[in-house]
């Protein structure tokens, strides 16, 4: 989405200065980045009155681009694990009064991006209509400077001449980029709550599900209810720290160095696994499709990290192997 709208401004940019100014497409696209990053040699310029007026809009329009596309790329990059973590809100949080808290925020925000887009819309107008009067530039030009000078690029090219314009640009200009940039930030901070506000929309709906029946569709062994391993297991793949895939792989592992098919891992065979193979390991394959394996290590007869029964069982049930494999996946 980032990639897609800066391909969109920068295209819409280029059509145009190739077009209305008869630039080369290397010209057009070196002019566009010395504006978005407010950088404004001067040495190219736009000099028809379409391309002023077109500048003037599209240079404030590349600060929100850019800020949007930040924001779209850096939040992506975090937002699929922010919405596999379901404690997120804290446990004494009232999810509904953390909605509620968030609706005041975004209100208090839109009225703010409100004020400040008059704010800056009124010092713009009044500065066009200035310098078309005590400057003399026409009210093209004069419109283009304000938007060229509040966007911080100042290619050079218009500027106050009289004394009159430098001491209206000192009282001006000044209150009026802070609005312009203080405005982007809040349209900024609009769209991080807007994706904040979705996130807790769907944890709330999460959690709603989990209270109902997909918490009993965890019963796997069909006993009507859903003990602390399938609880964990479903809990597991529900936050997407692990798949069925995984799972089923794992389940298969545990068939095969289950050689006596009695449900339980004795030490003795996963010993005899693992010195028939000249390892201390066992492979799972964890990536669908990927041929990549990972290595779980269970120790042999002398350690016996798989004991979870008591100190004098020498087997692992499935659901322990399971776990063990699980847990140990997720330390890789």
């Amino acid at each position: 989405t980032a990639s897609l709208l800066l391909m969109g401004y920068f295209a819409i940019g280029v059509v145009h200065y190739m077009m209305v100014e008869g630039w080369s497409f290397d010209e057009a696209v070196y002019f566009i980045i010395v504006t978005l990053t407010t950088i404004g040699y001067g040495d190219y310029v736009p000099t028809t009155t379409e391309s002023k007026l077109f500048t003037g809009f599209y240079a404030q329009l590349g600060m929100l681009a850019i800020g949007a596309a930040l924001v779209i790329l850096f939040t992506s990059m975090f937002e699929h694990q922010q919405k596999l973590l379901m404690n997120v809100i804290r446990p004494s949080e009232n999810p509904q009064d953390v909605h509620t808290a968030q609706l005041r925020q975004n209100f208090i925000l839109v009225t703010r991006i409100i004020g400040l887009l008059l704010f800056y819309t009124g010092v713009v107008m009044i500065g066009t209509l200035f310098y078309h009067r005590h400057e003399g530039l026409s009210m093209v030009d004069s419109f283009y400077m304000m938007n060229i000078t509040l966007s911080s690029v100042g290619y050079g090219d218009v500027s106050p001449s009289t004394w009159q314009g430098r001491v209206f640009f000192i009282c001006t200009v000044p209150p009026g980029y802070v609005a312009g940039v203080q405005f982007v930030t809040d349209v900024l901070k609009t769209i991080i709550n807007r994706r904040k506000e979705k996130l807790l929309a769907e944890m709330l709906g999460m959690k709603k599900t989990l209270r109902a029946a997909e918490v009993t569709s965890w019963d796997v062994d069909g006993d009507s209810q859903v003990n602390e391993m399938e609880f964990t297991l479903g809990m597991l793949k529900k936050m997407g720290k692990v798949s069925q895939y995984d799972l089923d792989k794992i389940k298969q592992r545990f068939k095969e160095v289950d050689s006596d098919k009695n449900g339980a891992l004795e030490i003795g065979e996963l010993d005899y696994v693992c010195r028939k193979d000249g390892k201390r390991t066992l492979s799972v394959e964890t990536v669908e499709g990927s041929g990549r394996n990972k290595s779980v290590m269970f120790t042999s007869v002398q350690n016996t990290p798989l004991h979870t029964q008591s100190a004098s069982d020498t087997s692992a049930s499935g659901n322990v192997f399971i776990m063990k494999t699980v847990n140990s996946l997720g330390e890789k």
